[in-house]
């Protein structure tokens, strides 16, 4: 009789410690404006939940035919890694053109607190042909810790 009770009180606090050591992790804000032949996007993120934000991951996705120019982090995220591909120095397939090359910046940001927020600049310039008719660009944030809501990782933004 008593293993049984141990049994039970052993299921109901694992399931309950699952539940609190979730956090949410989301895209809050995307925006974009036009600044002569620039384009300035400001993508802010935050962590809602009760513990901090295991290795959190954040992709954004350039416009097709479009360049990196610029990118400016808060104080806090100064010391952040970062990659871009898909950048001119890339090899192409055979037949491939440059503007044919989609890019994106890979961010690889440090452990988040709980109710953290941040917004990034990331400044981009269109190639020579300009962005294609339907321009879009979007993020992606994803991180080590279970999340009980995974629909507001994403946002994209349409440009022209």
């Amino acid at each position: 009789m008593s293993l049984l009770l141990l049994f039970t009180f052993f299921v109901s606090s694992s399931s309950t410690a699952q539940q609190i050591w979730q956090n949410d992790l989301s895209i809050e804000k995307l925006s974009v404006e036009k600044s002569g032949g620039y384009y300035v996007f400001y993508l802010t993120f935050k962590s809602n939940g009760d513990f901090d934000v295991r290795s959190p991951k954040l992709i954004f996705n350039l416009p097709r035919n479009s360049s990196i120019r610029a990118i400016t982090l808060p104080k806090s995220f100064e010391s952040t890694a970062y990659q871009i591909f898909g950048s001119e120095a890339q090899a192409l397939p055979p037949g491939a053109q440059s503007e044919d090359i989609d890019s994106y910046i890979n961010f690889d940001l440090s452990n988040l607190r709980k109710d953290a927020t941040a917004t990034f600049k990331i400044s981009i310039l269109a190639k020579e042909k300009g962005l294609p008719k339907a321009a879009a660009a979007s993020a992606f944030i994803y991180s080590l810790t279970p999340e009980a809501d995974k629909n507001n990782n994403f946002k994209s933004i349409s440009i022209n």
